[in-house]
């Protein structure tokens, strides 16, 4: 007898557990969804696989996609129903958003839906060329005047700002006077007196590794500006004695007619001196280069530097040079860029 109502226990736990089983009716989720390419050119043919859980445990416990409905939009105005596994073509470029909606046999449907994206392109590899000043893109530059040239890359699993350029060739050719040519991503370029006009800078880019090649043309317009920069120096003391400490003054001008950007002028303290201290109106100078920074001048202004240096030695007789180093305007008279102070130091 209680063998008997033994099994009859065990047999209600059992259809009590199954009952209460039954009720817990879960509503599907996705744990998985795959593309085979997520990248590519049109038109595109796209494998896609969405997995999905849920439904009833016990006609399905492992939550089998055979058991449930699936609802695809691929983002181009095209969808379908049926299969966890689908496949479309997208014939045009752009960026689509994909969305799968997973529905069970009690109408229960997955939230949130699923969802990636596909990115359709026009080409493999596309590239845009530009000249920059001061990191600003241009199309006008003036003569003598520093133009760094520069291109951004756009591919499928390639970073536009941070990848990889060094795998890429580069030929820039240059329109000029002197048919200039330049390899490397980024060379800098200064287009002389004689170059004025509109002037078409061709790039040649080779991807090596995927055998691509594309070319893009930077136009241009290379307008006169001319300033001319002129450099005065002198000293306190054209004749001092050991440990006395002179300073030399230096005067840059400019004359015009056009301003100035970027000047730089190098006046280097000579071994015999031991540099003291420096004084510029603008700008900043570095002893150890010798290079006074002014950064820009404009017509018809003037700037001075003050240096100072105590004397190492005695009973010679020596030349300090200052000059113009830099500018960004071509100097119609280079005549005057320097200025010399001569000391002569007693016995």
């Amino acid at each position: 007898m209680r063998p008997i109502i033994l099994l009859l226990l065990v047999t209600a736990a059992g259809a009590a557990i199954v009952a209460g089983c039954s009720e817990d009716n879960k509503v599907p989720y996705f744990t998985r969804l795959h593309a085979d390419n997520y990248c590519g050119v049109a038109p595109m043919l796209v494998e896609m696989t969405a997995v999905a859980t849920g439904g009833n445990p016990f006609e399905q416990p492992t939550g089998g996609n055979s058991y449930l409905e699936m609802s695809w939009d691929f983002g181009d105005g095209n969808s379908t129903a049926g299969s966890s596994i689908v496949y479309h073509t997208y014939d045009l470029p752009g960026l689509y958003k994909v969305t799968v909606i997973a529905k069970d046999k009690d109408g229960d449907t997955s939230d949130p839906p699923g969802e990636m994206f596909i990115e359709v392109r026009n080409d493999s590899l596309t590239i845009h060329a530009f000249g920059q000043i001061a990191g600003e893109e241009i199309t006008t530059a003036t003569t003598c005047e520093d133009i760094q040239f520069s291109v951004l890359a756009s591919a499928c699993g390639f970073d536009t700002e941070f990848g990889d350029y060094f795998r890429f060739l580069y030929t820039w050719e240059l329109d000029d006077e002197a048919q200039t040519v330049y390899f490397g991503r980024n060379p800098i370029h200064a287009y002389a007196q004689t170059d004025t006009g509109q002037h078409n800078v061709k790039l040649t880019l080779v991807d090596p590794s995927r055998s691509i090649t594309r070319e893009d043309v930077v136009t241009l317009s290379v307008v006169q500006a001319e300033a001319d920069l002129e450099v005065r120096k002198t000293v306190d003391n054209e004749n001092p004695s050991r440990d006395d400490v002179i300073t030399y003054q230096v005067v840059l001008l400019n004359n015009g007619p056009a301003d100035c950007g970027t000047i730089q002028v190098t006046d280097q303290i000579p071994a015999f001196l031991t540099f003291v201290s420096a004084d510029p109106s603008k700008g900043t100078y570095d002893p150890d280069s010798g290079i006074w920074d002014i950064g820009n001048l404009r017509s018809g202004n003037n700037v001075r530097l003050f240096l100072s240096a105590a004397v190492d030695t005695s009973g010679i007789s020596r030349t300090n040079t200052a000059g113009v180093s830099r500018t960004n305007r071509c100097d119609p008279n280079s005549g005057n860029n320097s200025d010399q102070a001569r000391i002569t130091i007693n016995p």
